[in-house]
């Protein structure tokens, strides 16, 4: 029940906002705390997901909160690469392309552990997840 309405909260609150932030609208602060709100709800889902009415719900979480995390990233690298000017926007644009696509394919294995209700796999990969989006924010910073 707690998930659920963590879920309610943070997860589909934030997810409603998601094609404004996609739009490149905003700053990247404000991206970033989005991100970290929908990490915090799929950590939290991750580590009770055992306690949810069932998988499929604990799959839509995790669908929505990864969905969610992408797209806050994706919004955050369009505002740095639209910031950055000439050659440097170029390799700022493939470099940071890059670290979204591992983020990316995160999203798709924790989807994946989620799907085969395997929650020690689903901790695993929301950490890798964690990793990629900190190592993200950071190198989006040093750009910025």
């Amino acid at each position: 029940m707690a998930a659920r309405q963590l879920r309610m909260t943070i997860g589909r609150d934030d997810h409603a906002r998601e094609p404004a932030a996609a739009d490149g609208h905003g700053d990247s602060k404000d991206h970033c705390q989005r991100c970290e709100a929908h990490l915090a709800a799929l950590r939290f889902v991750a580590s009770s997901g055992a306690a949810e009415p069932g998988p499929a719900a604990c799959t839509e979480d995790v669908s929505d909160l990864t969905a969610g995390i992408v797209a806050e990233a994706t919004a955050a690298v369009s505002l740095a690469v639209a910031a950055s000017a000439g050659i440097r926007q170029t390799a700022t644009a493939g470099f940071l392309a890059a670290r979204l696509v591992r983020l990316s394919r995160a999203a798709d294995d924790a989807l994946t552990a989620a799907r085969a209700s395997d929650t020690s796999a689903l901790r695993q990969h929301v950490r890798r997840l964690e990793s990629l989006t900190l190592a993200l924010w950071t190198v989006q910073a040093a750009i910025s």
